[in-house]
């Protein structure tokens, strides 16, 4: 993992801490185009103390770096107000440019929707992560991608991972 210092990037930070960003919005600093931003750019713009600043997100790394609990679903649940805010965000933002936004927006919205759990419910998840996959090019995230993009791929491809991994476990059990 990178270490967490004021060079690093807007982007690269979240995507180290996803709880970063509620503190980085609370200072003012932007997470979507203003992501490709180091934390020492955005510091100098806003007067803010850089190392003052990384202390407060000192805490955001150390969470970020705990196993999620639980499995894929709760993994999900728990990732499903982000997922879903980041797909709203950015198809309102970037649909003009990539019509497949508004049918991602739709699987996000129904993955959010509630799993019940069981078998049923588990196989209606792996297949909306796949076609997530299908259109992001397998999770790939587009060289014009915002901050907020470039989040909302890497979650999924992430929830997509956990599924699999939780899937290939269930299956040797």
């Amino acid at each position: 993992m990178t270490e967490l210092n004021a060079d690093c990037t807007i982007a690269g930070i979240v995507s180290m801490a996803p709880h970063a960003e509620a503190v980085l919005a609370d200072l003012g600093i932007d997470n979507c185009c203003g992501a490709h931003a180091t934390l020492r750019e955005h510091c100098l713009r806003l007067r803010l103390n850089p190392d003052a600043v990384l202390g407060r997100l000192a805490s955001c790394v150390t969470e970020g770096q705990a196993p999620l609990r639980g499995g894929h679903v709760h993994s999900l649940r728990a990732a499903a107000p982000r997922l879903l805010e980041l797909a709203q965000r950015v198809a309102a933002a970037h649909a003009h440019r990539d019509a497949r936004l508004g049918e991602l927006l739709g699987v996000i919205e129904s993955l959010a929707g509630g799993n019940d759990g069981g078998d049923a419910a588990a196989d209606r998840t792996a297949a909306l992560l796949a076609r997530a996959g299908e259109l992001t090019d397998h999770f790939r995230v587009p060289a014009q991608a915002c901050g907020s993009w470039t989040q909302l791929v890497t979650l999924l491809g992430c929830l997509h991972e956990q599924a699999a991994s939780a899937t290939a476990c269930a299956s040797r059990a």
